[in-house]
């Protein structure tokens, strides 16, 4: 990696964007190899050093157009930003302060800062596609060939829920039974879709056991750029509304009556190793992302050119379980 390269990665690193993480944010842990290829062994290695995952927790297979594979070799996520003929025309006219927000900066270095911004802005907004798709499904989609990388969650176990008969506290005390028994931990995260916590606010059950109802209203979060949602507190349990997601193809993924047990502390954002061209050698960087500046001739153009080999993974498929509920009305007297 050259010294240009190096500070591009540091304006990169200290540039903020308002890009929503609500899933993205849960993998927490980090793996990366030189190698164009994530073997999932070596990853569940590296976890269970760590004391993140069981000693003797088996290495998870994907399913990849019909085969099980014990590895991957993600599509590399791939933004340009071009400068503008009029950016070019003004660089060439020479360096010049420029007043921003309250700072003077050189027109160059605003002009980077931009290009840098939606370079980030881009791949923030792919990796939080990645990772919701494989949080809320079990699969996501590969950014360049489409390919479904499928890690072979279970199908979300069926319950039947019938108002004014059926309990809540009862549903949500099987559900974390299973979990345990499955995880031998508690889930840190229990999570609805929105209609169903509509159904548990409204529910008479809970309403003349005075359960204690805690709310936020869905306004900004003043310590982060994440909305809060509302909760719902029913015997010391907090249950969230799940949050709407979009996945790598831009269309929304449906959590229509599902629930959701979680645990997010072995979650992994993985990246593989990028091809980088220094003068005529061509080798291999083990980094989570490389920005270049490049110079075409035909036709004539100057970019900026920005590499990720990031792959979400989950090693263990039982730290989240998906439940369907149908909620079935009150029969009538």
């Amino acid at each position: 990696m050259n010294k240009k390269q190096a500070a591009f990665m540091g304006i990169f690193d200290e540039t903020k964007t308002f890009v929503r993480k609500h899933y993205s944010d849960r993998f927490k842990r980090s793996f990366a190899t030189i190698s164009d290829t994530i073997r999932f062994d070596m990853v569940t290695s590296e976890l269970i050093q760590l004391s993140i995952v069981p000693r003797g927790t088996k290495a998870p297979f994907v399913k990849l157009g019909g085969f099980s594979k014990e590895s991957i070799t993600p599509d590399m996520i791939k933004g340009t930003a071009a400068y503008t003929p009029e950016e070019i025309l003004e660089l060439r006219a020479g360096q010049m302060d420029v007043a921003i927000g309250g700072a003077v900066v050189n027109n160059k270095q605003y002009i980077i800062d931009k290009k840098i911004m939606m370079l980030k802005t881009g791949y923030e907004n792919t990796v939080e596609a990645m990772c919701a798709e494989l949080f809320l499904t079990g699969k996501f989609k590969l950014v360049e060939s489409g390919d479904e990388i499928d890690f072979g969650f279970p199908e979300p176990e069926e319950i039947t829920f019938t108002q004014g008969t059926d309990n809540w506290e009862l549903i949500l005390i099987d559900a974390i039974d299973k979990y345990v028994e499955k995880n031998r931990k508690y889930p840190e995260l229990i999570e609805v879709d929105r209609e169903i916590l509509k159904a548990m606010i409204k529910d008479k059950n809970l309403n003349q056991q005075q359960i204690a109802f805690g709310f936020t209203q869905i306004v900004p979060n003043t310590h982060s750029l994440e909305q809060r949602y509302p909760t719902l507190n029913i015997l010391d349990m907090t249950v969230k509304a799940l949050v709407p997601a979009v996945g790598v193809d831009g269309e929304a993924i449906s959590t229509t009556n599902m629930m959701y047990l979680s645990n997010t502390e072995s979650f992994v954002k993985a990246y593989t190793g990028i091809p980088n061209v220094q003068g005529n050698e061509l080798g291999m960087e083990k980094s989570e992302y490389i920005i270049d500046e490049v110079i075409e001739h035909d036709p004539p153009a100057k970019k900026f050119i920005f590499t990720s080999g990031f792959c979400p993974i989950i090693p263990l498929v039982n730290s989240i379980m998906r439940f369907k509920i149908t909620i079935k009305p009150a029969a009538k007297k």
